[in-house]
This record gives structure tokens, C-alpha cells and sequence, in this order.
């Protein structure tokens, strides 16, 4: 059934569209070039079920205001998509529950999301010091590095004359990298969360990373290998990451301002507790034999996990997030439970509206875009984010890793102290560590954040000199163990318990709290996401380089550490505002004014005072704007559109309850919503952070990709003829081949990655109303042709007008409008016919009766999934220079799996389609051009189709200097207005996003009428191209230069087959006496191969059992070269093969006297 997307609100509301390109190499292309991927899974309506289920028309016959020109504003469960995005769409969707059938409410359950979070961080706390624990190091030989001082590594300990190699198998690089993969894990999860965050919400990210953890401790806790233990440290990073990046969004967006900074530093004090049980268990498991020394401490983590899935049940999502998400009343609700008030207090009221203000300033831009992290306007969001991740990474760089994951490392490799010693002190230190994390809980709030990082900083860069000094008086015996004086030993012990108190006091807690506290609602949970990348990926690099930094630099490394913290002393006092007591909302006013005024942020939170309720309220508008200013003229006249008619919204909606109030909010501001402009360049930079966002299937490929074949050399092997010229003539003719045959390639993966479609806007200038629809059709019988219909009716345009060929035909057509008129009676559907099948005079016999400012031309067998296909290609006609929009067309694959022909000729006419889209998005984003805007479904300006002798040109069109075509060509009629829009100087945009998708049968039938279509296809390209080089040329030169060479003029010469077998016959010749024919040729096979199916991947990924028939597209790739070959001796011929127009003809032939040209309406 195809998809309601109808309100019952009465504000008129908009999409709310979520808000995922590296060197070249071929992993980045693999993960780059599935940007093709297609924004949605339609739907194949049931005709009984939509009889069932269609609303009942309004009086007038039309919609209402959501409805009629953007019915965008609906529900997001009826938008999410399917397949894999649609799973994690669907991860969101968490239930509260209740105590006794009662919700937690006011100190209780404020304090019980303190509790909830503070389990979070205590898990994240609870890492093992168990590198030095033998039964570790017998179950799992590589974290064994060859150490002198180690028993285990010799059988003749102490003399350590002979190795016992069956143990001691690894390095200390080997060692490093089992602990580090955790950070890689966990950076990994905080990229997930940059992805899906505002999706899934604060509750269910924390909730999902909560349940990864558990299933990456059961690897660890039960691995005898090397490669499975660090699979599981990895798995479980995963689902760390995402918890520490989502627990202080969530603790600060719920947390009174005066509780925010002590609860998210109670959270991080409790990161020590976790490290704190996690040595006494250590400890206390040292003393017994066996495995379960080390597996049951591992385990022992899920405790704490699985108390954080629980109690997360039992709480709600912030009322900021919910508000974003246009889920107000849910907002209102949560905001008085964590007050502790009626729902209807003037509290509530008050703070309810300043997350309404500031959702309203923000929503002014639209949908978030990465680039904004990159802007620094009022909002500061570039400074504010580098505070943030500058933060985290001076956590990191400090040095706190080097005492808390190799405790027991140092005690016993560093200072010389015996295994149980060194787990004792261990022990002691991590309960220091936590008691002293407890002193900043009452300072936070009373001495701000600023101080305390000052303090710590100081601190730990006293400690580490000193540490230095100590252990630099050491010296190192026989054996290998270290050596130090009783005096120096003490001191050194005293200074780690130091320097982790300064950490706790100043460092531990802070980073959590500053990013989640500096950022604005906006782009909180991003720049969050990237502090926690910042603090993995240093954390990463920290635990990498310690035990290599102690085997080569020795007491070094503790110089290294303390002037990195001597570095960050000046850093933070001159960058680091206080947010101390300020409201988040009042952060965003600090920050505002410091750049209207050119002063330091950091002076000005100093200077300000506190500002809230009214007053705040005048300062956010006078640095954003007036949210009062009333419509604009554009607005006003979008309102008077919509009141033509009478609108009585409440019939036609299938979604329960009120939509996002959040969208309405920003509609009454009047505030336009800037359209993305076409081919607008961007930064590097900027697309790099974008991609992720918008793109995140392929970017995951790409991850994959990178992890799978980061050895494999094909591209030093490829290119080793360009720096050898002893091959001779066949090395040079194989440069220029893969030269000539991939640069198109690349430059259209860089293009498909750059492309961004037309976003559809707040206040829309154009509506369904302005919209005619012309339908020829040929076969109105057809089930496809009722299908098209009734997707058209769906999103009631103001009139279709069918044109079919025939009086019998006539009839039939005339039969169906009548059927569908009274379900639609808002859209006025007219009927003729003419005498001879011909698309191109059924289409000019319709245009004269259009009298809308737009003309959609659509095929009689094509589906629109969505109810908001028209506003999406709408979108784009908000630049007045926009003449024509194409259309992302999708085969509608029958019988996925199936090994029979129809099935696999259905599956070749998907990849062809895809492949198509995906050179049309690529040429659409580098120059604006496109190869042809395909007839099935394009939408135009009615006044270019009106234009003088538009109409006469395009059905007397002949070629080859006018040696062809009889009275007038008939095919090709979708390459004629494409050049004729060029020609006139209009733009034409390629617009892919998920409503704008037009599904359309193809190869279903049987494999003659596709070859036929294929044919076709194949002469059109060598009849219309050359017109387009040599009519269009001055266009194409100067406006289109890549459209001009690498789109019409190289699909003259695109023959896989010559150009593929040149490469290899070439590859072959010129290397073939070096001896190295086979690996360069596989090489070379593998990288056609992936050339072959880069563009396959979306298709793959909805219908995956499609896979085994890969080769089947590969091989119809070179037979499609033969079938080209035979198009161009043959291209004079035009006729329609596909298509039986013949027999249409003569059944239209013997009432053709009777015939009414004229159209009526049902």
C-alpha cells in the first residue's frame, strides 16, 4: 500500500530530514563509489487493502494545508526507511516503563538517571591490569613479549640462558596493540553515534552500546587466542564508544543548571571507581589458579552493563532530544516529571518554551548539515566544537593512560617491585584515585571549571618531572629487571598517587562535562560524538606508544608527559570560557555577543551576567533574529495558494495524534529555509565530514574495505609501467588505455560524492496545485497503467490529462478516470486520444490544455512510491533558472534469487538503470549537466514546452542532416527536450532523494522486448549525441566542459569489451617475458572486476540473495559491447522495438472516423 504521509495538524510543516572520500586507493573507492545507494524502499501497493483503507474526500475535494503541497511534516514512523536503515531507524523506539504502573518523577528520577549514567561510566572504568598475570600469558602467547625479568619466557629462569619459545611469542608492540584496539573499538562506536545519534535518541544509543559491550566481553571472557581476544576488546569498544558519547548529552540535557556540572562529574568520578574494582578484583583473583584469574574480572564488567539496560528502561529520553524531534507533548511531559511539577506549571511552561526558542533559532538553516561544525558565525559552533575535542584530547595526552591501563607495569617494570606488590599498590592507587575524583564533586559548581583544569594541569606536570627525576637514578640488573633505591622507589610511588589526584580533581570528570555543556542544541550530539572520537583516538595513540616509549626512551617517556602538560596550562587559560551556573541556552547568548563585539568568549563569560526567563529570550532574538516579524510576501503568497481551496485536513490523515510541533515552530517564524545551490563548491574538508553523515552505507563499505585488503598492492603494481619503459610499445599503449578508461571513472565517483539533491523547503513557492501531469499511453488496460494512476492521484496534482490513441481506446481510458474521479476529486482528470501512436504528438497534443506553471511527463508504466514525489521534484524550480528535473528512476525487481531468465534479464535491467543514475547524479554535481533526463517520469516549465515552435520542432524532429526520420523521429524523445532545455538556457538538476524515486518495470516480461528496448537505447546515443556535440556545443564548452567530453562524447567509443580486452592483451605483452604474467593479470582481473560492480552495491544491498547472479551482469556488460556495435551500423532506424506499435495502429485503424480529439473530463 503505498505510504500515507498525511496530518492532522493544522500548521502547514516540512520534512524533517536527518540529520555518513579519502585518499585514492582502492578501499576509499569501494567505500566511496557505492554512492549510488538509493534513499528508499518502496512499497508495492495492494489494490484490495488501499480500497479498504483510502480516506473518504473533502467536501471541496481537496486536502489540507500538510497535505495538499507538503504532507512532509508526518509522523517519522511512516518515513523511516527500510532494510539496514531502516532496522537502525527502528533501534529508537524504546519503552518506558513504570514502578507499580507509576513513572519515576522530580528528585528521584533526576538522581536515578545520575545513578543510571554513573553505571555507564563506572563500565567504562572497569578495564584490567592483567597483562602481567600468567595464566593471561599462558592462555594467549602473543601478549607475551620476550622479557628477561619474565619466568615464564625462559626454562632456566634466572640464568636465562635458554627461551622457552613456546610461550613468550610476542613484543611489546604486540602487546600494545590488544589494549589499544579497545580505543579503535570505541572510536568506531563514537562515530556510530555521529551517524545515528539523533535517530536512536540518548536512551536507546546508551541502551544498544550497553548491549554490544556485553556480547564483546563474552568473546574476551572466553577466548585462547589472540585474534579473538582482540576481536571482543574491539566489539566491546564498540559499544563503549557509544555510551561515553551519548551519557553526557543526555545527563546534561536533563540536569538542572545548578546539578549538570556536579551529576556529570559524578559520572566521571565513578570512571575511577570502575578502576578502582577493577585492580581489587585483580587483586583478589591473583591469589587462585588457573583461567579464572583473568576470565572472571573480564566477565565481570556485564555486571554493570546489564544494571545500565535495566534501569534505562525504567527512565525517559531528554525533553530537548524529544522536542527536536517534534515530539512536544512527550517534551512537556518529561520536563515536569524532572521538575517535579504539575504539568501545566508556569516552570514548565518557561522552560519548555526557551528549548522551543533555541530548537527555533537553530531550525532556521534547515536540516543539519556537517558544514555547519565548520562555520564560526554568532553560533561559534568551529570554536566551540575545538573546545570541545581539545578538551578530550588534553585528557588523553596527559599521560592518565600510562597509569591506568600499565599500573601494574610500571610498579613492577618501571620501579622494580614484585608481581604481588605491584598489584597491591595497584589496588591502593586506584582507591586514591576514586577518593580523590570525589573532591571536585563539591567544588565543580563553587569554583568552576577553568580552576580546576588549571590546577590539574599544573599538577600533573609537577608529578611527571618529578617521576622522571626519580626513576632516572635507576639502573637495570642481569636479568632485566629494573633497579631502584629504596628512597627514589618511595618517591616515585608517592608521585603516581599524586599525579592521579590532580588528574581526578581537575581532569577526570571535566572533559565529559565541557564538550556536552559548550555546544549548542544544534550540533551537540555531533560535536560530542567527535570530543569522544578526539579522546579515543589520542587514548588510542597513548596506550600504543607506552610500552614501546618505556623499552626505548626508559624514564623519558615521564619528561615527554609533563611538558605536554606544561602545554596545557596556557591553552586553557586563554581559550576555555567558564560555563560554570549558566543555562545552556545562556552559553549560545555568550558566545553570540563575543562575536558581534570581537571580544574573547572567555572574557565575556567572566564579564556577563546571569541573564534567564524574558530577558534571555530578548537576547537570543537579538543576536538570531526576531522570531516575530510575520510572514513574508513569498509566505503569504504560498498561504493564498493554499486557501484557493477548502482544505479540511482532518479526513485524510492516518497518523494518530499531533505531528513535530518543532517544524511549526519554525514555520511560524516565517524563516525560509536557503535552497542548496546547484554545483556550489565546498571544502574538502567539509565534504569529507559530510559523507559519513549522508552516505552511511558506504561509508561502513568503506571501513570494511579498509580492514579487508589494506595490503593489497594492486596499486604500485598497476602503475608500475608509468615509471618502467624497458616494456616497450605495449607498456605505453596499456597507460594510455587505463588512462582513458578510469579517469572518466574517478572523476564521476568524486562527483557522485559531491552531489546533494534540492531540499524542499519551509514556505515552498510552488505547490501540487501548480502541477499538470501528462500521461500518453499506449495500453490502458495494463494492470501497470491503473498502478500509475492511482500513484499519480496520490499526490494530488491539478490535473492529468491522458492521451491515448484510438476511440477504443479512448473508452477504456475515459472508464478508469471515471472509476478514480470520485475518490480524487480535488484532481481534474481530462481524456482524448489521436489517430497514430506516436509519444511525441500525444505529448504535444496535451500541452496547449496545461494551464499550470509546471508539466510532468510521465510514462503510463511507471510508480511513484511517495506521496511527496511532487514537492520533492518541486524543490528545485525554487531557482527561477530551473527549466527541467530528472527524475532518480528504480526497476522493480520481480523475482530477486530466482536462477530462471526472466528473472536474471529483470536483474540486468536494474543494474542498467542503476548505473545510469549514478552518471547522471556524478555529471549533474560536477557541471550541472546530464546525459538525458529520462522520459519515464521529468518534470518541466510549461513555458519552455509552450515556447515558439517548440512543440512543431520536437514532433518534426529529423537527424543525420536531415536524411532520417521519416515525417518526424518517433523515439529519442526525451534526449529532443533535454538539448532543447540546454539550447534555451535553462538549468537541469538530477534530483535523488527518497521521495523523488519513480519505480518502472523492466526485462519482466521476456528477454526479445528488452534486447529490443536495449537496441534502442544503444541508437539513440549514436543518433542524438552527435547532435548534442554539435548543436549544444557552445553550451556544453563553456557551461559543461566535463558533460561535453567525458558524457556524450565519450558514450560514442564506450565499448567494454575493445577497451578491457586492449588492457589485458596490452598488460600480457608487455610483461610477459618478466615472469610475473599471473599475479599482474589477477591483479588486473580483480581490479575490472570491482569497476564491474562498484555501481551494483544499492541494489545489493536491498535484495542481497541477488548476489550469486553478479556474474551474470558482468558477462551481459561485454555482450551489451556487441549489441552496441550492431546499434550503430543500424542507427537509421528508428523504430520503437520494445514497444508493438504496429498492432496498436491497426486496432486503432477502423474507428478512427469516429474519433474526438478533444479532451474531456470525468
Amino acid at each position: 500500500m503505498l505510504v500515507k504521509t498525511l496530518s492532522r495538524e493544522s500548521e502547514v510543516t516540512s520534512i524533517d530530514r536527518p540529520p555518513l572520500h579519502a585518499i585514492f586507493n582502492l578501499s576509499t573507492w569501494v567505500g566511496i563509489g557505492i554512492n549510488m545507494a538509493e534513499h528508499s524502499t518502496a512499497v508495492e501497493p495492494n489494490m484490495t487493502e488501499k480500497q479498504e483503507k483510502r480516506e473518504q474526500p473533502s467536501d471541496s475535494g481537496s486536502r489540507t494545508p500538510s497535505s495538499v503541497d507538503s504532507s512532509r511534516a508526518v509522523d517519522q514512523k511512516s518515513k523511516s526507511p527500510g532494510g539496514l536503515m531502516g532496522f537502525f531507524a527502528k533501534m529508537g523506539d524504546l519503552p518506558e516503563w513504570g514502578f507499580r504502573g507509576k513513572r519515576l518523577e522530580g528528585k528521584l528520577l533526576n538522581w536515578s538517571i545520575g545513578f543510571i549514567a554513573s553505571c555507564g561510566f563506572l563500565m567504562f572504568g572497569y578495564d584490567h591490569s592483567l597483562l602481567t598475570l600468567d595464566d593471561f600469558q599462558r592462555s594467549i602467547t602473543l601478549m607475551t613479549p620476550l622479557d628477561q625479568s619474565n619466568a615464564l619466557c625462559w626454562l632456566d629462569y634466572p640464568e636465562n640462558t635458554q627461551r622457552d619459545y613456546s610461550q613468550c611469542t610476542g613484543d611489546p608492540n604486540t602487546q600494545a596493540a590488544a589494549v589499544a584496539v579497545y580505543q579503535i573499538g570505541c572510536f568506531l562506536g563514537a562515530f556510530l553515534i555521529l551517524f545515528y545519534g539523533e535517530t536512536w535518541g540518548r536512551k536507546s544509543s546508551t541502551f544498544w552500546g550497553s548491549a554490544i559491550m556485553i556480547f564483546g566481553t563474552i568473546l574476551q571472557a572466553g577466548a585462547h587466542e589472540y585474534g579473538l581476544f582482540s576481536a571482543g576488546r574491539i566489539i566491546g569498544g564498540v559499544g563503549n564508544g557509544m555510551v561515553t558519547s551519548t551519557i553526557p548529552t543526555w545527563q546534561s540535557e536533563c540536569a538542572r543548571p545548578h546539578q549538570r556540572g556536579f551529576l556529570i562529574t559524578l559520572s566521571g568520578a565513578l570512571i575511577s571507581g570502575g578502576i578502582m574494582i577493577a585492580y581489587w578484583v585483580d587483586y583478589g583473583f591473583y591469589f587462585l589458579e588457573g583461567t579464572v584469574r583473568w576470565r572472571f574480572p573480564v566477565a565481570f564488567q556485564s555486571f554493570f552493563t546489564i544494571i545500565v539496560m535495566i534501569g534505562l528502561l525504567y527512565l525517559p529520553d531528554s525533553p530537548r532530544w524529544l522536542a527536536m524531534k517534534g515530539r512536544m507533548e512527550e517534551a512537556r511531559e518529561v520536563t515536569s516529571r524532572l521538575l517535579g511539577k504539575p504539568i501545566d506549571d508556569e516552570e514548565v511552561t518557561l522552560e519548555v518554551k526557551a528549548i522551543q526558542d533555541a530548537l527555533e533559532v537553530q531550525s532556521q538553516g534547515g536540516g543539519f548539515k556537517y558544514k555547519e561544525l565548520l562555520t564560526n558565525g554568532p553560533s561559534q559552533n568551529l570554536r566551540r566544537t575545538l573546545l570541545g575535542i581539545a578538551a578530550q584530547f588534553f585528557q588523553q595526552i596527559c599521560g592518565i593512560n600510562l597509569i591506568t591501563y600499565y599500573a601494574g607495569f610500571l610498579f613492577e617494570n618501571s620501579l622494580g617491585f614484585g608481581p604481588e606488590l605491584s598489584r597491591l599498590l595497584a589496588a591502593l592507587n586506584g582507591t586514591e584515585y576514586f577518593l580523590a575524583s570525589l573532591v571536585a564533586l563539591p567544588l565543580i559548581e563553587r569554583t568552576g571549571r577553568r580552576k580546576l583544569m588549571l590546577f590539574g594541569a599544573f599538577g600533573m606536570m609537577a608529578s611527571m618531572a618529578i617521576l622522571a627525576g626519580t626513576v632516572s637514578t635507576g639502573t637495570v640488573a642481569d636479568n632485566g629487571a629494573p633497579n631502584l633505591e629504596t628512597r627514589y622507589g618511595v618517591t616515585a610511588t608517592v608521585f603516581l598517587f599524586v599525579f592521579n589526584s590532580f588528574f581526578a580533581i581537575g581532569w577526570l570528570g571535566m572533559t565529559w562535562l565541557y564538550p556536552a555543556e559548550i555546544n549548542n542544541l544544534r550540533i551537540r550530539i555531533q560535536a560530542n560524538a567527535l570530543s569522544t572520537c578526539s579522546n579515543w583516538l589520542s587514548n588510542f595513540l597513548i596506550v600504543m606508544i607506552t610500552p614501546p616509549a618505556f623499552a626505548n626512551l626508559g624514564y623519558r617517556t615521564y619528561v615527554m608527559f609533563a611538558v605536554f602538560n606544561a602545554a596545557i596550562v596556557p591553552c586553557v587559560y586563554f581559550f576555555f570560557p567558564e560555563p560554570k551556573g549558566r543555562s545552556l541556552e545562556e552559553l549560545d547568548v555568550i558566545f553570540a555577543s563575543a562575536h558581534a563585539d570581537k571580544v574573547n568568549p572567555v572574557k565575556r563569560a567572566r564579564e556577563m551576567r546571569h541573564v534567564e526567563g524574558r530577558e534571555l529570550e530578548n537576547e537570543l532574538e537579538k543576536y538570531f533574529g526576531s522570531k516575530n516579524e510575520g510572514l513574508s510576501v513569498a509566505n503569504k503568497e504560498w498561504m493564498r495558494r493554499l486557501n484557493v481551496v477548502d482544505l479540511r485536513h482532518s479526513e485524510f490523515s492516518d497518523t494518530e495524534g499531533s505531528v513535530s510541533s518543532v517544524h511549526s515552530i519554525q514555520h511560524a517564524s516565517g524563516a525560509q529555509v536557503r535552497p542548496a545551490t546547484q554545483n556550489n563548491p565546498s571544502s574538502l574538508l567539509t565534504t569529507i565530514l559530510g559523507f559519513p553523515r549522508s552516505n552511511p552505507k558506504q561509508f561502513i563499505f568503506f571501513i570494511l574495505t579498509i580492514l579487508l585488503s589494506w595490503k593489497l598492492e594492486i596499486y604500485s603494481k598497476l602503475a608500475t609501467p608509468f615509471y618502467d619503459y624497458t616494456a616497450g610499445d605495449w607498456a605505453t599503449i596499456f597507460q594510455y588505455t587505463f588512462v582513458l578508461r578510469y579517469t572518466r571513472l574517478f572523476c564521476n565517483i568524486w562527483g557522485s560524492w559531491r552531489y546533494e539533491p534540492s531540499p524542499v523547503q519551509a514556505w515552498p513557492k510552488w505547490t501540487n496545485r501548480d502541477v499538470t501531469v501528462i500521461l500518453p499511453t499506449i495500453d490502458p488496460g495494463n494492470v501497470k497503467f491503473v498502478k500509475c494512476i492511482i500513484s499519480v492521484l496520490e499526490n494530488r496534482p491539478a490535473a492529468i490529462l491522458i492521451v491515448a490513441v484510438g476511440a477504443k481506446m479512448r473508452r477504456r481510458c475515459e472508464k478508469v478516470a471515471r472509476r478514480y474521479k470520485k475518490q480524487y476529486p480535488s484532481t481534474r482528470i481530462g481524456v482524448s486520444a489521436i489517430l497514430h501512436p506516436s509519444k511525441r504528438r500525444q505529448v504535444a497534443h496535451a500541452v496547449p490544455h496545461v494551464d499550470t506553471e509546471f508539466t510532468i511527463l510521465a510514462d503510463d508504466h511507471v510508480y511513484w512510491p511517495s506521496t511527496e514525489f511532487i514537492p520533492s521534484v518541486l524543490a528545485p524550480f525554487e531557482d527561477n533558472n530551473m527549466g527541467v528535473v530528472a527524475t532518480y528512476k528504480r526497476v522493480l525487481r520481480t523475482t530477486p534469487g530466482k536462477w530462471s531468465v526472466i528473472s536474471i534479464v529483470n536483474l540486468i535491467g536494474c543494474f542498467y538503470l542503476l548505473r545510469h543514475n549514478w552518471e547522471l547524479r556524478a555529471s549533474n554535481a560536477i557541471d550541472g549537466g546530464v546525459f538525458v533526463v529520462s522520459g519515464r517520469t521529468a518534470a518541466y516549465r510549461t513555458k519552455l514546452l509552450k515556447s515558439m515552435g517548440f512543440m512543431d520542432r520536437f514532433c518534426r524532429e529529423r537527424f543525420f542532416f536531415g536524411l532520417f526520420g521519416g515525417k518526424g523521429l518517433g523515439p529519442d524523445d526525451d534526449n529532443f527536450l533535454t538539448r532543447e532545455a540546454y539550447r534555451h538556457g535553462w538549468k537541469v538538476k538530477f534530483q535523488q532523494t527518497e521521495d523523488s524515486v519513480v519505480e518502472t518495470s523492466l526485462g519482466d516480461e521476456n528477454a526479445v522486448k528488452f534486447r529490443g528496448q536495449l537496441i534502442r537505447w544503444a541508437r539513440t546515443t549514436f543518433r542524438s549525441n552527435p547532435c548534442m556535440l554539435r548543436r549544444v556545443s557552445d553550451v556544453y564548452t563553456w557551461r559543461m566542459p566535463y558533460t561535453y567530453v567525458a558524457v556524450y562524447a565519450a558514450a560514442l567509443f564506450n565499448f567494454a569489451l575493445f577497451w578491457d580486452a586492449t588492457l589485458f592483451v596490452s598488460l600480457y605483452l608487455s610483461w610477459h617475458t618478466r615472469g610475473v604474467f599471473t599475479s599482474e593479470m589477477g591483479l588486473l582481473a580483480l581490479w575490472v572486476l570491482w569497476t564491474k560492480t562498484i555501481k551494483l552495491w544499492p541494489h545489493i544491498l536491498r535484495h542481497p540473495s541477488d548476489i550469486p547472479l553478479i556474474p551474470c551482469q558482468i558477462l551481459f556488460a561485454y555482450a551489451h559491447s556487441l549489441i552496441k556495435v550492431w546499434a550503430l551500423f543500424t542507427f537509421w532506424d528508428c523504430a520503437w522495438l520494445g514497444r508493438n506499435l504496429d498492432a496498436v495502429d491497426a486496432e486503432s485503424k477502423e474507428l478512427r472516423k469516429e474519433l474526438d480529439k478533444h479532451f474531456t473530463f470525468a
